[in-house]
């Protein structure tokens, strides 16, 4: 079975994450790399995803299908369209970009990388979903590292919007 690149887009900040998280804390330089390698590899693959839409054809191109819980009919249904091109590489430039301007982050370097390639894993998953319960699955992936990133990175009264906006969300 081959990789789409649409799966590979998918499996490329998930692999950051799970990769951040294998890396001891202490090594902040190394998990920034791995980040902004991931960020730069997204960045080339929405961009070849780019390249490669075929803008005359109608419907979605790219697709890619495999049977997730096949008692409930649910699927791993991915595919994109016109402005699912677009939004995958506005969300790789801002991976990209959000990596190399947080390069001198101090404060809990391994978990803010983890939370942000685990939320660029989530936005993707929704961009491509074709199957609702895979929407809704990245839905809440995209949601769940949004609480501590503002909880611990935002700036006024932060506690307080990362609560009310958690619950909005979910």
């Amino acid at each position: 079975m081959t990789v789409g690149i649409l799966s590979l887009t998918l499996l490329v900040p998930l692999a950051a994450f799970m990769a951040t998280i294998l890396i001891p804390g202490n090594q902040q330089k190394f998990i920034k790399i791995v980040n902004a390698i991931a960020g730069l590899f997204s960045l080339i693959l929405a961009g070849r995803l780019w390249q490669k839409f075929d803008m005359t054809a109608e419907g979605y191109q790219f697709v890619e299908t495999a049977s997730w819980i096949q008692g409930m009919n649910i699927n791993y249904s991915v595919g994109a369209d016109g402005i699912t091109v677009v939004m995958v590489l506005l969300t790789a430039l801002v991976f990209f970009a959000g990596t190399l301007t947080m390069w001198n982050l101090e404060k809990r370097v391994k978990e803010y990388f983890a939370f942000v390639a685990f939320l660029v894993f989530g936005v993707f998953g929704v961009f491509l979903s074709l199957d609702l319960f895979a929407f809704f699955f990245f839905y809440e992936v995209a949601v769940l590292p949004m609480y501590p990133q503002i909880a611990i990175w935002g700036s006024t009264n932060k506690e307080h919007s990362a609560m009310k906006l958690t619950l909005y969300l979910m």
